[in-house]
């Protein structure tokens, strides 16, 4: 027998268990871009289209076919061309219908303090026996 036994009532240690699964730090929230900042990229952009005789997005197209340039680097351009042209757009349809105003009352009860005759009383007795 290795270790002392245990009182009954003893309280034991967990240290360990399962995890909670979204413990942890929040992620961050990255801002969106201003519009200076994206306008500063594109007067950028046209500058180096007129310096070089060609816009930007072909030569990043370029570099993607060249077999000189980098797997992981034609990766990234594609993802950055991609996040540029393929803009999530958010449109909803909303169709209006119309439809009747519809009050939701409860149904009609009767009234408990109303009298109903009840058949078989005393009276109706009397009469069935005497015939």
């Amino acid at each position: 027998m290795a270790g002392k036994k245990k009182k009954p009532g003893a309280k034991t240690e967990n240290r360990g268990g399962k995890r909670n699964p979204v413990g942890g730090r929040p992620p961050k929230n990255m801002g969106s871009i201003s519009d200076d900042v994206k306008q500063a990229w594109v007067d950028a952009a046209k500058r180096l289209e007129e310096e070089f005789g060609m816009p930007i997005q072909e030569a990043a197209l370029r570099l993607i076919y060249d077999s000189g340039t980098q797997a992981s680097v034609k990766a990234s351009i594609l993802k950055v061309y991609n996040e540029a042209t393929l803009v999530k757009e958010s449109k909803s349809e909303v169709t209006k219908t119309e439809k009747p105003l519809v009050i939701g009352l409860p149904r009609k009860r009767q009234d408990p303090a109303k009298v109903i005759p009840i058949d078989g009383g005393k009276n109706d007795r009397k009469k069935s026996q005497g015939k």
